[in-house]
């Protein structure tokens, strides 16, 4: 029997596998776009050392808890404009301004109730004989003063008692996936966050896919509803006039390339890093991966981009550009740097080839070719001899 050469097998091995699919481009393929300068769409590529980290998670959007004073309100009641209050004077005798006559009896009414007035925009109200009273910003107690002084030359010994019938003035707008969007009054002891949340009948769905966003203000931040329960001091406290708007929206990133498991993935995590997100991909292939080429695709805010570059003034501080993140784990400081980098939510995590990882593949190829060879010759010889 005639026996062909290897080589003759690996030559059609490696005819047959010249338009072998691959995962994805090589590392050398991706520095080679970046030497050239033929990145597509302006996409900036940069190395993750701790200067870059460093540099990206100073331009984290801080917590709640580092935007907003976190500043209990006064646990004592103040009028606001918008509240309807109620007034009663009271005199002590009768025939006053605000006393009736004395009837047959003997009896008069001392007290008479006012109808309840709204604050208006100038923050008074009106009390016959007295004019204008300023109220807002003052307590009820501070507003009964106010009357009895300028009724003291008026009525006969004055007093007054005033109420909030109405409280409009620290109402919380809570809006959302709430049991109940509306607007929330803060009570005077001062309410937290998830106190108004629950206040409007508590969240819909996961906690883990939901966010609160508060606008007060001019200044809007942006929390995960998880961080919230996990980090007391998240749970700020509530202002009059807060806009607090619940929403759901689950967090994913995408694994591509030579890792064991490529799709969509969910956040497992508040705070998902590196490390984690190629652990919920199963790892690196050992027989393609190239540990030197992790990248991480995102669109980043022009003002990071700059402070990478250093370029000063930046241009664009507030438009997004799309980046790309190289992670070399080869190096010893590669595992750490991929603790600190926070994969984002639509990050498109890469892994590249490496540049044998074709080759591996054909020499597999030749070598179960071969062990095919050897038997049909070993079979064919036993069926000579026979």
């Amino acid at each position: 029997m005639r026996k062909w050469p290897l080589v003759t097998f690996a030559a059609l091995a490696l005819a047959g596998c010249s338009n072998m699919p691959v995962a994805g481009p090589s590392v050398g393929e991706i520095e080679s776009v970046r030497q050239a300068e033929r990145a597509p769409d302006g996409i900036e590529l940069f190395d993750l050392d701790k200067a870059t980290v460093d540099t990206v998670a100073s331009f984290r959007t801080p917590p709640l808890a580092g935007r907003f004073t976190d500043k209990r309100p006064s646990p004592v009641q103040t009028i606001g404009v918008g509240d309807t209050i109620n007034v009663a004077i009271f005199e002590a005798a009768a025939n006053g301004l605000f006393s009736g006559s004395v009837g047959v009896g003997g009896a008069a009414s001392k007290a008479t109730p006012l109808p309840p007035q709204p604050v208006g925009p100038s923050g008074t109200i009106t009390i016959p004989y007295a004019g204008q009273v300023q109220v807002a910003g003052k307590s009820p107690q501070q507003v009964e003063q106010s009357i009895v002084e300028k009724l003291r030359d008026k009525a006969i010994e004055p007093q007054a008692v005033v109420t909030v019938q109405t409280v409009r003035s620290t109402l919380v707008t809570v809006d959302g996936d709430v049991g109940t969007a509306g607007r929330v009054p803060l009570s005077p002891r001062g309410d937290r966050l998830m106190d108004v949340i629950a206040g409007a009948g508590g969240t819909k769905g996961v906690a883990s896919e939901l966010f609160v966003r508060l606008t007060r203000g001019n200044v809007t931040g942006t929390v995960p509803i998880r961080t919230i329960l996990e980090d007391p001091r998240e749970n700020i406290w509530a202002h009059p006039g807060d806009q607090i708007f619940v929403y759901r929206e689950p967090q994913s990133f995408t694994a591509l390339g030579a890792t064991e498991r490529s799709g969509n993935f969910t956040f497992e995590y508040d705070r998902m890093t590196l490390v984690q997100a190629i652990g919920a991909a199963a790892g690196l292939n050992d027989d393609k991966a190239e540990p030197a080429g992790v990248f991480v695709y995102r669109q980043e805010r022009g003002a990071v981009v700059c402070a990478i570059k250093g370029e000063r003034p930046c241009a664009a501080p507030e438009t997004m550009r799309p980046v790309i993140y190289r992670l070399n784990l080869r190096v010893a400081e590669g595992i750490p740097l991929a603790q600190r980098v926070l994969v984002r939510n639509r990050d498109v995590v890469y892994v590249a080839n490496a540049e044998g990882a074709e080759v591996s593949k054909v020499m597999r190829l030749v070598s179960a070719t071969a062990t095919t060879v050897s038997s049909s010759a070993s079979i064919s010889q036993k069926i000579h001899n026979w």
